[in-house]
């Protein structure tokens, strides 16, 4: 009896565990406070590019983006975040060095038809939207994910 009632107990938590659907754009972590959410993008190897400490906002300076074996990719990213209500909304932005070649392994800086919004696809897309969620699970806070 003790056994099967250990099993119902933990039975929810893999059930309501909330997994990204696609089309996912946003990523929410609840109990953060903006300090911590910016350290933790330093903590992460980026780089603060704009901060706003009225507002609680904060984006980040692109960064490769790399796979999941580790290796550097040709994905550059950058995230943004805002404090709210002691939740952390977490979206992002990416482009591609492959699609800014000029030949001959020459790039040009990316434009703004070049940046795409992250969204849980598929492809660079999901390997951007997992990178984001990797910073949004080092918060350490409840994560739930939203289309905006």
């Amino acid at each position: 009896m003790k056994k099967h009632l250990f099993l119902f107990f933990l039975f929810p938590s893999f059930v309501f565990a909330q997994e990204p659907k696609k089309g996912d754009n946003t990523i929410i972590t609840t109990g953060i406070d903006f300090r911590h959410a910016v350290n933790e993008l330093m903590d992460e190897g980026y780089t603060i590019e704009k901060i706003d400490s009225n507002f609680k906002t904060a984006r980040t300076e692109f960064i490769n983006c790399p796979l999941k074996t580790g290796k550097a990719s040709m994905v550059n990213i950058s995230i943004s975040i805002r404090i709210k209500d002691s939740s952390c909304i977490i979206t992002g932005r990416w482009y591609s060095e492959l699609f800014l070649a000029n030949g001959f392994g020459a790039s040009k800086p990316p434009g703004p038809t070049d940046i795409y919004p992250i969204v849980f696809t598929w492809g660079a897309n999901k390997l951007t939207f997992l990178r984001m969620d990797h910073y949004a699970k080092s918060l350490k806070g409840e994560i739930s994910y939203a289309k905006k």
